[in-house]
């Protein structure tokens, strides 16, 4: 949005704010008006848990093989745990990451 000239800066902040508070109010109008309606909020889905943290000899593996934040590292993690999650031996996941091998899913 072009920035208006100075002399009209506090007027133009003005009308934003007014702007804003309308469309805050026709929000609220509506949230209320379903309320009255009967309308009630569910939970739509269960939240994702967080992945279970890998071995810490897989863990060691991928720090050996990559530097922290690097996408070779996201890359390697994401693939053991895709390893793990397909029920590969640690040591195997292990052997797998520090030879740079890659293994079928």
């Amino acid at each position: 949005m072009p920035r208006p000239p100075n002399k009209d800066v506090v007027q133009y902040l003005k009308d934003e704010l007014t702007a804003e508070r309308l469309r805050y109010e026709a929000l609220l109008k509506e949230v209320l008006a379903l309320k009255r309606d009967g309308f009630t909020a569910t939970v739509q889905y269960d939240a994702p848990s967080p992945a279970p943290p890998l071995p810490s000899p897989v863990t060691k593996a991928i720090s050996l093989r990559s530097e922290p934040g690097t996408a070779e590292r996201r890359e390697l993690e994401r693939r053991a745990y895709d390893l793990v999650r397909g029920e590969m031996e640690t040591d195997d996941v292990v052997q797998a990451i520090l030879n740079g091998e890659e293994v079928d899913l």
